[in-house]
Order: C-alpha cells, then structure tokens, then sequence
C-alpha cells in the first residue's frame, strides 16, 4: 500500500469503504445490528470522513438505544458533510435520548438551516414547544410541517392539540379532521390510542364527539 500513488490510494479505500459499507447494510437489514456496527466500525477505519457510513454507523447505534455512541458519530457525519438535513434530525433525536433537549432543537434548527421545509425537523421542533407549553410556537412548527407533508397524520393530530390549547376550537377541529382523513384504517390503531388525552378533555365538545367517532371507526 505505501507505494500506491494518491489515486489508487483514495480509490481502494472507497472500495474497501464501500464493500463493507454494504456488508453492514446486509447485517443491519436482518437485524444483526451487532454485526452491523463492526462492518461499518471497518468501513469507517478505511475512510474516516464519510458522512454516509459515519450516519449508517450512528444510526445503527441509536437503533441499539446506545445514544452516547449515535450522538458521538452522527456529530461526526454532520462535521464531515454539514449540508445533510437528515443527519442533524438523527442527531437530535439521538441528544433527545440523552435528555439533551435543548441541543436537540438546536440540532432540527441546523436542519432547517439546510432545508427549512424539512418535515421531521419542523415536526420534532413543533414537540420540543408542545411540551413547554409554548403553543404559538408549536403551531408555527406543526403547520409548517403539515404543509411539507400533509399526510402526516401526527402532525395534525398535535397541531390540533396545540390549537385547542389556545381555545382556537375551529381550527382545532379541522385539524383533528385532517388527522383522521390521512390515516388509513391498517394503520389506525395507535393513532386511536393518542387521542384518549384529548378525549377526556374535550368531552360534550364538537371536538371530543369527533374524536369519539374516528376512535370507534373499523
């Protein structure tokens, strides 16, 4: 290897890097996660700056609840390639697993940075203002990211939440509409379950009969 030119040099490690890149892929994808963190460790060893394998190593980790290790390399990924809005998200859900809640909403602000109609980070950023109770805020968030994707159903689900809490009852409603009308009936089931809050509150109102009716519909 010492006497490879520059070159051959750069194009063996990216071959390297990305063989065992794919090898991690192939563990991660049968759920071999342990697995999966030595291959991409190996790819990242051959080429210490890639973002995309830092990130995939990062992520691996995080999918093993093993935040310290994520956080670490997705600040590496991010560090390594800043323009990447995906990886700062990752990175603040993985500080949120730390309970490092304020880095994590500046990590979804640096995405925004990048993209600002990037959907999770308005959506993360619309949480992070919903459990302060800090509601304009969270409604600024939760439509703009309904606005990037409509489907997102939590999204109108929260930003009805969000709304109902500033008494602006007719959005509210529509929003909760909205909600319901983007979940199709396999996927219903866990949405039903996060409306239980909102029904005990809103209980005798137009609100909570809506609720009532998309929690009992088959």
């Amino acid at each position: 290897l010492t006497s490879m030119t520059p070159e051959t040099d750069r194009l063996v490690r990216s071959r390297w890097m990305t063989t065992l890149g794919y090898v991690g892929d192939l563990y991660r994808a049968r759920g071999e996660l342990g697995l999966a963190t030595l291959a991409y460790r190996k790819a990242v060893e051959v080429k210490p700056e890639d973002a995309n394998v830092l990130a995939q190593l990062a992520d691996t980790y995080a999918r093993l609840d093993q935040f310290d290790i994520a956080v670490e390399f997705f600040t590496r990924a991010v560090e390594a390639d800043p323009a990447r809005p995906l990886t700062w998200v990752n990175l603040g859900v993985a500080l949120e697993g730390r309970d490092q809640m304020d880095e994590a909403a500046a990590a979804y602000r640096r995405a925004l940075e990048v993209d600002p109609n990037h959907t999770f980070a308005l959506f993360n950023l619309g949480n992070y203002h919903l459990r302060r109770e800090q509601f304009a805020e969270a409604i600024d968030f939760y439509e703009r990211a309904v606005a990037s994707d409509p489907s997102l159903a939590q999204g109108h689900y929260l930003l009805a939440r969000a709304l109902a809490q500033t008494n602006r009852l007719e959005e509210s409603l529509d929003a909760v509409r909205q909600a319901g009308v983007q979940i199709s009936r396999p996927d219903k089931a866990p949405f039903v379950a996060s409306v239980e809050t909102m029904l005990a509150k809103y209980k005798g109102t137009e609100i909570g009969a809506l609720l009532k009716r998309i929690r009992e519909t088959k």
